[in-house]
């Protein structure tokens, strides 16, 4: 009698180890998934029919109204724009996420950014010269 009690307990020690093993191997599975999906996600968040907003700025952090802010294609072809507000507000609905955003306005340089978050601060730099480099300070 003693041996079979010792048996069972055995028994159900086991199976408890099996099964508290199976459970840790099917939750690590599941959150690697969920960490893929996750990343996945993260390296281009933007999809079409998304809005990405912003705020455009002049080097002192002064917004700056009515530029012209595109969504521009790899052609360089306009897909879509936003004027800014007197508040350097700008917001547009995406149309093609490999697109990117372009600004130019007379007395800057040129901006070019890549459609990779929902949200931008723009800082439009003035043309210093002529033959100034096309730079943009986006955080």
């Amino acid at each position: 009698m003693k041996n079979e009690k010792v048996s069972i307990i055995s028994s159900n020690c086991l199976r408890g180890l099996v099964c508290g093993a199976s459970l840790l191997v099917l939750s690590i599975c599941f959150s690697s998934n969920i960490f893929a999906q996750k990343n996945k996600t993260e390296q281009n968040p933007i999809k079409k029919g998304d809005m990405v907003m912003g705020i455009v700025q002049d080097i002192n952090e002064n917004p700056l109204e009515d530029i012209k802010v595109l969504e521009s294609s790899v052609e360089d072809r306009v897909m879509t724009f936003s004027t800014t507000t007197s508040g350097g507000d700008f917001s547009i609905k995406v149309v093609n996420p490999k697109d990117s955003i372009k600004i130019r306005h007379k007395g800057y340089q040129e901006v070019s950014l890549p459609l990779d978050k929902k949200f931008y601060t723009i800082t439009l730099k003035p043309i210093a010269d002529s033959s100034a480099k096309d730079v943009a300070e986006v955080k």
